[in-house]
């Protein structure tokens, strides 16, 4: 941490205060040598010295990257400053997640005047992405504990690996139990702003049991917003879908009036044939009166049992016949232009700027398939240039070096073996492209 000097004092004011520690690790005393050699008696005195209502008036950001926990005179120090604005990254949570040697830290009154600060505002939790047995620690158990301070606005989620867990039994009863003795059954804390990276739509259902949602601020004022899939774990290729929320028409037109100034979004949309249905979809996204930069992400194997629960595969709802698949998953310029002629003209064909259209779920399919879909699932992006009267459109397709890429990867995998398309994936694509040369091949 900076030491101000005497230079300094008129530029302070505490905006924002980073601790890079990990909060519920183990404790060492925090020494003032280890600040400033033989200067000072206490860290307290230090910070109550330099970290004053007056010095702390212009100060932007304190980072704290001592290797100990979070100080309690510090903290006692913020407490006391009239407009305490306290923002904790990387407060170290993962501890709490990981190692049950760390239980006694939460019996530390000082552990929990922490997290229920009225100073605190954000944090970030790693966590097990999955369970691996039944006796890994609960990652839901530990929402509780970070739900508790009434200010809290940022919350961010993150995935940490999974490692070897002992006594995770014990473990997760004290957790249960602690929480139970200390914490009423419903917080305060109300996120403005809530970043989930990868897993725990299960947890996020837990998450709701502690935390009171409904009081996230309107989308009134939001101009950017993005939704994109998540592939869940599988042991094989085709038993892997993408999982997002499904949107209907009657969403979508909800989402545009709450955010009128919504300008970019990125979101999944299941492809069904060019129904009714599906142009209804584009027809509604045009009717977001700020949006001027659209990326969707066209899933065209949607399978029902997916969005509900990841552990249910095509058992119950079997995917697409492949014909189906083909057609959804086939994009040229010509399709992409009608979307984008669909999307703008809805909303009177002068704000929509950027449309990009991909293709997800490319990996969900058995090797004939796959192989098929890969060299069908174009993607493109189309651009429109306000500096002309009227708009000026530009059609690029992209993604073909990934394509290419992917394609290599394959060959070298098979080596120098002939790979053949089976007869039943050859008719459905002789029925939907039939050749006009004698000379085609399956050969891949």
């Amino acid at each position: 941490m900076a030491i101000p000097d005497t230079s300094c004092k008129e530029v302070f004011d505490l905006d924002v205060l980073r601790a890079y520690s990990n909060i519920f690790g183990p404790d060492e005393d925090l020494r003032a040598r280890d600040l400033i050699p033989d200067t000072f008696g206490s860290p307290g005195f230090f910070f109550s010295k330099h970290l004053t209502e007056r010095s702390m008036m212009r100060l932007t950001e304190i980072h704290y990257l001592l290797k100990n926990m979070f100080p309690k005179c510090l903290l006692e120090v913020i407490h006391n400053i009239t407009r305490p604005v306290l923002q904790l990254r990387e407060p170290g949570l993962e501890g709490v997640l990981s190692s049950p040697s760390v239980v006694s830290e939460l019996k530390d009154p000082f552990e929990m005047d922490l997290l229920q600060s009225p100073c605190l505002h954000s944090l970030i939790m790693d966590f097990k992405p999955y369970r691996v047995t039944k006796t890994q620690v609960a990652v839901e158990g530990i929402f509780p504990l970070i739900t508790m301070a009434p200010n809290l606005k940022h919350i961010e989620l993150t995935e940490d690996v999974i490692g070897g867990i002992n006594q995770t039994t014990e473990y997760n009863q004290f957790l249960d139990d602690y929480i139970k003795s200390n914490s009423s059954p419903q917080y305060l804390a109300t996120p403005v702003f809530l970043r989930h990276q990868g897993y725990c739509f299960d947890s996020l259902k837990e998450w709701n049991k502690s935390t009171d949602f409904s009081s996230l601020g309107e989308f009134e004022t939001l101009q950017g917003f993005i939704i994109k899939p998540y592939m869940p774990p599988g042991q094989n290729a085709h038993e892997k879908h993408p999982l997002y929320p499904l949107f209907n028409s009657s969403n979508l037109i909800s989402l545009s009036r709450q955010a009128p100034y919504l300008k970019e979004l990125q979101l999944p949309l299941r492809r069904s044939l060019g129904s009714q249905t599906e142009c209804e979809l584009y027809k509604v996204l045009g009717k977001f009166p700020s949006l001027h930069s659209l990326v969707l992400d066209l899933d065209y194997n949607f399978r029902e049992s997916i969005a509900r629960d990841y552990n249910q595969f095509s058992e119950q709802n079997p995917e697409l016949p492949a014909r189906d698949i083909f057609i959804n998953v086939a994009m040229d310029e010509t399709l992409a232009r009608a979307i984008w002629d669909r999307i703008d003209l809805s909303g009177g064909g002068r704000r929509l700027r950027n449309l990009r259209i991909s293709i997800i779920g490319v990996s969900s399919l058995r090797r004939a398939e796959g192989e098929i879909v890969r060299r069908l699932a174009s993607q493109f992006l189309i651009s429109r240039s306000m500096s002309y009267v009227g708009g000026h459109m530009k059609v690029k397709e992209i993604g073909k070096g990934q394509i290419e890429s992917q394609t290599a990867s394959q060959l070298e995998y098979d080596e120098s073996e002939l790979f053949e398309l089976p007869k039943r994936v050859q008719e459905v694509v002789s029925s939907l492209w039939p050749s006009e040369s004698e000379d085609f091949t399956w050969d891949f």
